[in-house]
C-alpha cells in the first residue's frame, strides 16, 4: 500500500510540473513566444534590424490569432456536440454555481459577528475539532458502555448472520470485484486531497488494474490501512441561503479515491444481505425497497390521526430530525451492534479501519487548515457510510418496537404517546441524539427562465431534471387535474420562451407530448407522468405482498394459486393518497388482459380473470372442482381454442359468454412493437409499460385476440398478462 501511494505521489508531483512547464492558453505557448521574441529584440542595433523584428513580431501574432481562432472553433464544436445532450458536459454547464461558499461573514461562539479571515478559519476549525472529538462529561468506563450497549442488543433478539453468509463476506476478493467498484466510482466525483479521480483510474487500468488490486487486496489481507489513504478534505456546503453560524454549512467528506474503491468493495459485499437484517420498516438503500412507501404510510398515518377527532383518546405523532446524525455516531456502539448482527471478526476489523483511521482537513475560502483526528461519526461521502448508519438507525426502529410491546409506548393504540423516559435517556446515552427542526428547499420549476439555453437543452432540464426532481409526489399523489394543467402550462412556457422571459407557443402542448415518432418533442405530460407512476405503484403492491405497504393497503394475503389482490376498498372517508391508488387500480385493471397458455398454473376459482373478478360457477359443480379446476384445462388439445362444453357444464351463462367474447386463445405468439419496453414481472407473465423515455403516453396496446392497436389516452400504462411453453 504504501509504495503504490508513494508512486502515485511521484507521478502526481511531476505531471503538475509538466503541466506548469507547458502551459499553453488557446494553443499558445506565451512563456516560449514572449522568450524568443525577447531574444531577437536584444540584438537590434540598426533600422533595418528593428523593422525585420517588427516583421517577425507581426508574423509570430498572426500565427498566434490562427492558433486562438481554431482552438475557439473546436471549443464551439465541442459546445455544437455535447451542449444540448444530456452529458455531463450540458449539466455541469448548467449547474447553478453563482452562489459562491465563500465565506465573508461569521457568527462565532460568543455571538459575535466577524470578518477577519482567521477569526473565520479558526472559529470553524474549533467547532469540528469539538464536534469530531471525544465525548465530554462521560464517566462511564469503556467496560461499562461495552456491557450497557451488550444488555440492550441482546433483548432486541437481532437477526444473525447464517453461516452461509458468513462465508460470502470472508470470500476473498477478486481483481474483477475491485474493478467494478472502480467502475461505479462517478468520473465527475470531486478528488480527495490526493488529487486522483475515478477517471484516471479508469482510463489507465490495463497499467494501474494490477497495482491498485494488489493494493486493495492488501489491505483486505491484513485488515489494516494506510492513514495517507484515510485522509479527507471536508467541504462546506451552505443548507440554506446566506448562512450565519457554522451549524447551518454541511460538511462534505471528499476521500480519495483509492479508499472509495476499497469501501464500494465492502458495500458491494454486504448490501444484498441487508433484507435479511433490517426491519421492514426502513427502506433506504436497501434493495427492493422504497423510500416512496414511508411517505405513504406516513399520510395515511397522518390521516388516522386527523380523522380521530371524538371521544377521550386523543392522538399525536412525533416527528423527529436527527442533528448531527452522522458526526456523533458511536464507534464502540456500531462495532458492537456489527458483532450482534453475526459479522465476523475480520470484517469488524476491516470496518473499525476504515471509520477509526479517518483524520480532517477543511477547505476554508480556498485554503486547507491543519490536520486534525477524528473521534467518532461518519463522513457523509463515504460509500459506506450510508449503510453503517442503517443499521444504526435499525437498532433505534427494533427499541421503538419492543417498547410499544412491554407498552412503554403506547403509540396509537392508547392514550397520547408515551414515550418511556428510561428508553429515550438509554438510546441517548448510546446515540446522543438531538432534535431540530428544518423547512425544506422549494422547487422553482422556472429556474432557468431567463438563462440563454436552446430548446434542445430545455427539453431535456424538463424531463430529466424539472419533472424527475418531484416524481416521488406523482407516484404517491394523483395531482388534481387544474394543477397538473397549471404544470403543463409553465413548463410549455418555459419551453417557448426565450432569454428575456417572453415567447410564442407554436404549437400546442398536446402536440408536444406526443412521441417524437408521431410528431411530437416527447415531453412529459403531467398528469398522464402522475398516472403511470401511480399505476406502477400498485403493480408492485400487487406483486410484492410481503412489503410493508402491501400489508398496510392490499385486501388480502396472496394465497396459494392467488397472484393478483386487490387494494382495500373506499369505505368513509380516505385518504387521498389512497384514493390515488385506487383510482390508478382501476384504470389498471380497465386496461388489463389476460393471455392464457396450455401450461398455465393458474386457478379459474381464485383468478380475478373474467373481467376483473372470480368466475361465477354453476350450483351443480362440486366444491372441490371449483377449487382445483385450472384455467389451462378449459382448453382444448394442441391450442385449438376453448373446451366450450366443459365452459358451460362448469360456468354460469353469463360467465361462459364473457369467456368467449372476450378472452381468445392466441396459438402463434405476438410480435412485440419496437417501442414496447419490457420488464420483469411475476412468474408466467410480461409485464410491458409504454412509458417511453419521456412522455410516458402509450401509442398502442394489446387487444384480447392479440391484435395491436391505438391505445386510449387514459391509459399510462398497459401490460400483458401470459404464461406460454415458449
Amino acid at each position: 500500500m504504501y509504495q503504490f501511494t508513494k508512486h502515485l505521489s511521484i507521478f502526481r508531483t511531476q505531471i503538475k510540473r509538466w503541466c506548469l512547464d507547458h502551459k499553453v492558453v488557446w494553443g499558445i505557448d506565451w512563456r516560449e513566444l514572449s522568450t524568443k521574441l525577447a531574444a531577437t529584440a536584444t540584438h537590434i542595433s540598426t533600422l533595418p534590424q528593428g523593422n525585420n523584428f517588427m516583421l517577425q513580431r507581426q508574423q509570430e501574432l498572426d500565427t498566434s490569432a490562427l492558433a486562438h481562432s481554431y482552438w475557439s472553433q473546436r471549443s464551439k464544436d465541442k459546445y455544437v456536440q455535447l451542449g444540448d445532450l444530456p452529458t455531463k458536459f450540458f449539466y455541469n454547464k448548467m449547474r447553478q454555481k453563482q452562489r459562491s461558499a465563500y465565506i465573508y461573514l461569521l457568527r462565532t461562539t460568543d455571538n459575535q459577528w466577524t470578518e477577519d479571515g482567521p477569526t473565520i478559519v479558526n472559529t470553524i476549525l474549533h467547532h469540528f475539532k469539538t464536534a469530531y472529538g471525544p465525548s465530554q462529561g462521560s464517566t462511564v468506563s469503556d467496560q461499562g458502555q461495552d456491557e450497557a450497549i451488550d444488555l440492550v442488543l441482546r433483548d432486541l433478539n437481532l437477526p444473525h448472520l447464517s453461516l452461509s453468509q458468513q462465508q460470502q463476506l470472508l470470500w476473498p476478493f477478486s481483481k474483477d470485484e475491485v474493478h467494478e467498484a472502480m467502475l461505479g466510482i462517478g468520473q465527475g466525483k470531486s478528488p480527495g486531497l490526493d488529487g486522483s479521480t475515478a477517471e484516471f483510474f479508469k482510463l489507465h487500468w490495463g497499467s494501474l488494474g494490477n497495482e491498485v488490486f494488489q493494493a486493495v487486496n492488501h489491505f483486505f489481507t491484513t485488515g489494516f490501512i494506510l492513514h495517507e489513504w484515510n485522509q479527507t478534505l471536508l467541504v462546506l456546503l451552505p443548507k440554506g441561503q446566506n448562512p450565519e453560524e457554522v451549524t447551518q454549512f454541511r460538511p462534505i467528506s471528499l476521500c480519495n479515491t483509492i479508499y472509495k474503491c476499497v469501501s464500494k468493495c465492502l458495500v458491494n459485499r454486504v448490501r444484498p444481505l441487508l433484507s435479511d437484517l433490517i426491519t421492514e420498516y426502513q427502506s433506504a438503500f436497501i434493495p427492493g425497497r422504497h423510500m416512496d412507501d414511508n411517505i405513504l404510510i406516513s399520510h395515511e398515518l397522518i390521516h388516522v390521526l386527523n380523522k380521530h377527532r371524538r371521544g377521550n383518546v386523543h392522538l399525536a405523532a412525533l416527528k423527529i430530525d436527527m442533528n448531527k446524525a452522522y458526526d456523533r455516531v458511536n464507534w464502540r456502539f456500531l462495532l458492537k451492534v456489527l458483532q450482534a448482527y453475526g459479522f465476523p471478526g475480520q470484517w469488524i476489523q476491516l470496518i473499525s479501519q476504515c471509520i477509526s483511521t479517518v483524520s480532517y482537513r477543511i477547505l476554508v475560502n480556498g485554503q486547507v487548515t491543519e490536520s486534525f483526528p477524528s473521534h467518532c461519526g461518519l463522513r457523509q461521502g463515504d460509500p459506506l457510510s450510508p449503510y453503517l448508519f442503517l443499521l444504526c438507525m435499525d437498532i433505534f426502529s427494533r427499541m421503538l418496537i419492543m417498547a410499544t410491546d412491554i407498552r412503554l409506548f403506547d403509540g396509537c393504540r392508547a392514550h397520547s404517546p408515551n414515550v418511556s423516559e428510561h428508553m429515550g435517556h438509554e438510546y441517548k446515552r448510546i446515540r446522543n441524539w438531538m432534535l431540530n427542526n428544518h423547512w425544506a428547499h422549494i422547487l422553482r420549476i422556472t429556474a432557468w427562465n431567463h438563462s440563454p439555453i436552446s430548446q434542445a437543452g430545455k427539453l431535456i432540464l424538463i424531463n430529466s431534471v424539472l419533472i424527475a426532481s418531484i416524481a416521488h409526489i406523482f407516484s404517491i399523489f394523483l395531482i388534481p387535474t387544474t394543477i397538473a394543467n397549471k404544470l403543463d402550462a409553465m413548463l410549455a412556457r418555459f419551453f417557448w420562451s426565450n432569454s428575456s422571459g417572453k415567447g410564442i407557443a407554436w404549437k400546442s402542448k398536446e402536440l408536444l407530448h406526443l412521441q417524437k415518432g408521431v410528431g411530437g418533442l416527447g415531453l412529459r405530460s403531467i398528469a398522464m407522468h402522475n398516472r403511470s407512476l401511480l399505476m406502477k405503484n400498485v403493480w408492485r403492491i400487487h406483486r410484492n405482498s410481503s412489503d410493508l405497504i402491501s400489508k398496510v393497503f392490499s385486501d388480502h394475503k396472496l394465497g396459494n394459486g392467488s397472484s393478483t389482490p386487490t387494494l382495500h376498498s373506499m369505505r368513509g372517508q380516505c385518504s387521498w393518497g389512497a384514493r390515488s391508488l385506487i383510482q390508478a387500480e382501476q384504470v389498471l385493471l380497465t386496461n388489463s388482459g389476460w393471455k392464457i397458455g396450455s401450461n398455465s398454473p393458474l386457478l379459474a376459482g381464485k383468478e380475478h380473470w373474467v373481467h376483473g373478478r372470480i368466475p361465477l360457477f354453476r350450483d351443480n359443480v362440486p366444491l372441490r372442482t371449483a377449487a382445483t379446476v385450472s384455467i389451462a384445462s378449459l382448453l382444448l388439445p394442441q391450442k385449438q381454442g376453448w373446451n366450450v362444453p366443459r365452459l358451460q357444464s362448469l360456468f354460469h351463462s353469463s360467465t361462459d359468454k364473457g369467456i368467449q367474447q372476450h378472452y381468445t386463445f392466441l396459438a402463434n405468439p405476438i410480435p412485440l412493437p419496437r417501442a414496447l419496453h419490457v420488464a420483469p414481472g411475476p412468474p408466467g407473465f410480461l409485464f410491458a409499460h409504454f412509458g417511453t423515455a419521456f412522455c410516458g403516453v402509450p401509442q398502442i396496446h394489446l387487444q384480447v385476440d392479440g391484435s395491436w392497436k391505438k391505445s386510449s389516452l387514459l391509459a399510462g400504462i398497459a401490460w400483458v398478462a401470459e404464461h406460454v411453453t415458449t
